[in-house]
């Protein structure tokens, strides 16, 4: 039996005052952006907190028995319930209740990659005041979805926002319908929102105008090998406003453009991962990096992107 998730719903934060430096986007105005980059560092941000992570079925954690009870939420009735930490809450009530067959370490992915991107892809859009499609609605692309978790927690946890979510991948896993299931069960507004497509990313071309679409964002987690390239690429063709990547392992070296004096200097990863924000950049975006707790998995690093108007 493994050992049991510790849970914490306060704060993760350092007590420890912030660095004095400048935010990167009007999202994050008010905590302040660090200003090195440390990603073994990262604390957790989610209600689930644990440092020895298995590849063990979350329920296994509670014996079967939620840690806390559930409620069906409604963001109309009930605003002050459908705080992110909340929804989070239910999310793992619902998962424990169902038998989700969905590792602990997926989860714990899924939520800090969603907690540590939210505001860079969500929130300046919409809290800009000079933007015209402010109220437009959003296409979420989640390429490489796999059990499509990730993606639908943006639906869940942003029920007043105008969003659609569109999962892509080869297969769609078994799991996907049982996590559907309990997520529309504690998040109804999400029925309707998504669909999963069966596609090949490699052979598809994007498509930059959608009907009722005022905003792409693009979401790939853990696209193996030269899948996030093709990511960055479709990302591209569908005129991404904003881009949330995190690489899996890298491609074969030479298929990149890196300089061998940077592949020697850095790894092969780090290297791949630098040739790729400045093919970013040369798309017109504006690159930042961010990460979730090494503890969940070594493959941590998150590369933002942000198209720059």
């Amino acid at each position: 039996m493994p050992a049991v998730l510790s849970l914490s719903f306060t704060s993760l934060h350092s007590s420890a005052p912030p660095p004095t430096a400048t935010a990167t986007t009007a999202a994050t105005a008010k905590t302040p952006h660090p200003k090195t980059f440390d990603p073994s560092s990262t604390t957790f941000l989610s209600p689930l907190n644990s440092g020895a992570l298995s590849r063990d079925r979350l329920h296994r954690y509670y014996d079967g028995t939620p840690p806390f009870p559930c409620q069906t939420l409604n963001p109309s009735s009930n605003p002050q319930h459908c705080s992110t930490e909340s929804i989070l809450r239910q999310i793992i009530v619902k998962f424990v209740q169902n038998s989700v067959p969905i590792d602990a370490k997926e989860v714990h992915e899924s939520f800090e990659f969603y907690l540590r991107t939210r505001k860079r892809l969500l929130q300046s859009k919409h809290s800009s005041k000079n933007n015209s499609k402010n109220n437009s609605e959003t296409l979420i692309k989640d390429y490489a979805a796999g059990h499509g978790l990730t993606g639908l927690l943006f639906l869940c946890c942003n029920p007043l926002l105008p969003l659609r979510l569109r999962s892509i991948d080869i297969t769609v896993p078994s799991s996907y319908i049982s996590i559907v299931n309990a997520l529309e069960e504690c998040c109804p507004w999400i029925k309707g929102k998504h669909s999963y497509v069966l596609e090949d990313i490699n052979q598809a071309v994007g498509n930059s105008q959608e009907d009722g679409v005022g905003d792409v964002v693009t979401l790939a987690i853990h696209a193996c090998g030269s899948l996030t390239d093709s990511v960055i690429r479709r990302a591209g063709e569908d005129n991404s406003s904003r881009i949330a990547l995190m690489p899996c392992c890298p491609p074969p070296s030479k298929s990149l453009g890196i300089p061998l004096g940077i592949k020697r200097m850095y790894g092969n990863r780090e290297a791949t991962d630098i040739e790729r924000c400045y093919v970013l950049k040369a798309k017109g975006y504006r690159v930042d990096f961010a990460s979730i707790p090494v503890e969940i998995t070594e493959m941590n690093r998150i590369i933002i992107a942000e198209r720059i108007e």
